[in-house]
């Protein structure tokens, strides 16, 4: 009854602004920088610093009311504005959004995947392999958000709140039957994905990263918890990863199930064939439609997207951005491909995980014959004491360059080149662009290649 109560209170104070309003969702905004005309701005949970700057940047983009969590103080404001505050939104947003969305997820098999690394490779062969078999999937993840394979690039590996239900609502429009979201800590510790009835679960691995946010391993670990505790289902665990048993005080053990990512004597340049057989036949599909989705998955975009150029010279693309998957890449590499030269090509983010930057250096001394440091993603950062930082871990210095414009490092990597050589370009995957502080570049590590080779 609450819950009711506090969404018509919401629901109330948005049509005494806006009268003539059709659709409560089509007349919030939830971020300050986009267009607010003629729209009450919603902020949630918003640290008191920024609050103020929020505000009044939403007020000079339009916005006519505002309903917050936080206490206001109107000497703070730039103009006046009515405003309503909502401490029921703090804990509650999705339940609300779910609402003016009148229940995007009924009747829709929900399924989140969470994990260090491999979830974007997971959630894409998932979709493709529920496709293959005549399901229409919806899609939230790394690669792209969309109806599948329609996807469209995102900053966020888990989007805003608004954004996740606003594509809900577009999944449930077009119909589909399935809804798949990768689900990250910063995601779930911000809590986008709460009140969420997940039908099923998947953690590919628990590695440590994001320790710059999170603070420990064991607030990443809850964080990582929080879907478990939000599946109604089957939850999945990869049996070959220890730090997925830390998982299982937060789970009833009547839920799992245990899975190899790959089957045994599979390469691991190929799709996690032994997630998807057991996820599918859990699923009660049958064998020959199981064939059917091993036969057809093929490769997954930027994630070990193997080229082959001229002269017997190979390249591999790869999202590695976490010290496990960086090193996994480069270890996998070296032994399955048996190759003469390794030359690696890569750079760190900026804004991220200050500590991972010299173990970076470490892993790729130790196993790379040839070292380009390049830009990826420098954000606010000053691109060169990023490579600088990388450089640090290096112990072998003249084996190792920066170059910092990423198409230039590449171009350097293919003239040093011969026959039989190997070339890795991590850290970008398939993404389509290099973001700067001021500045966007476009770029895709596997379209630059291939034109190269042309």
């Amino acid at each position: 009854m609450r819950k009711n109560n506090e969404i018509k209170k919401i629901i109330d104070y948005i049509k005494k602004i806006n009268p003539k309003i059709q659709n409560i969702a089509n007349s919030l905004s939830f971020n300050s920088k986009e267009n607010c005309k003629n729209k009450i701005l919603v902020l949630v949970n918003i640290k008191n610093n920024n609050l103020y700057n929020y505000i009044n940047e939403g007020i000079q983009n339009g916005a006519i009311g505002l309903i917050t969590s936080n206490t206001i103080q109107k000497d703070r404001l730039r103009k006046k504005i009515s405003y309503l505050r909502s401490c029921f939104l703090q804990k509650n947003l999705n339940i609300f959004l779910d609402h003016i969305y009148n229940q995007p997820l009924k009747n829709k098999l929900v399924i989140g995947i969470t994990g260090t690394d491999g979830k974007t490779s997971t959630s894409y062969s998932l979709a493709k392999g529920y496709q293959l078999i005549g399901k229409k999937v919806g899609l939230i993840s790394s690669e792209g958000n969309g109806v599948f394979p329609r996807l469209t690039r995102s900053s966020y590996t888990t989007p805003r709140n608004d954004i996740l239900f606003e594509l809900f609502n577009k999944f449930n429009n077009a119909n589909v039957d399935i809804i798949i979201i990768e689900c990250s800590s910063q995601g779930l510790q911000q809590g986008r994905v709460d009140c969420i009835k997940f039908n099923t679960s998947i953690v590919t691995n628990i590695n440590k990263d994001h320790i710059e946010y999170h603070k420990n391993f064991t607030n990443y670990v809850k964080s990582k918890a929080k879907l478990l505790e939000m599946t109604n289902g089957k939850i999945f665990l990869n049996q070959a990863c220890n730090n997925s048993q830390l998982l299982l005080r937060y789970i009833k053990r009547s839920q799992i199930i245990y899975y190899n990512m790959f089957n045994s004597n599979q390469s691991l340049f190929e799709p996690p064939y032994g997630l998807i057989d057991n996820f599918f036949r859990t699923q009660g599909v049958n064998k020959k439609l199981q064939l059917k989705i091993n036969n057809n998955l093929g490769q997954i975009p930027g994630r070990a997207h193997i080229i082959k150029g001229k002269d017997n010279i190979m390249f591999i693309i790869d999202y590695a951005h976490t010290i496990s998957s960086f090193e996994r890449i480069i270890k996998i590499s070296k032994k399955e491909l048996n190759c003469k030269l390794l030359a690696t090509v890569f750079g760190c983010g900026g804004d991220r995980d200050k500590n991972k930057r010299l173990q970076f250096g470490r892993i790729a001394d130790k196993y790379s014959d040839k070292i380009i440091l390049t830009d990826d993603n420098p954000r606010s950062e000053n691109s060169l004491q990023i490579l600088k930082d990388i450089k640090k871990g290096i112990k072998n210095k003249p084996k190792a360059e920066i170059i910092i414009k990423r198409k230039s490092a590449i171009k350097q990597a293919i003239r040093l080149a011969r026959e039989g050589h190997l070339i890795l370009l991590l850290g970008k995957g398939n993404e389509n662009e290099i973001l700067y502080k001021k500045r966007i570049v476009k770029h895709n590590d596997i379209k630059y290649v291939k034109m190269l080779l042309k």
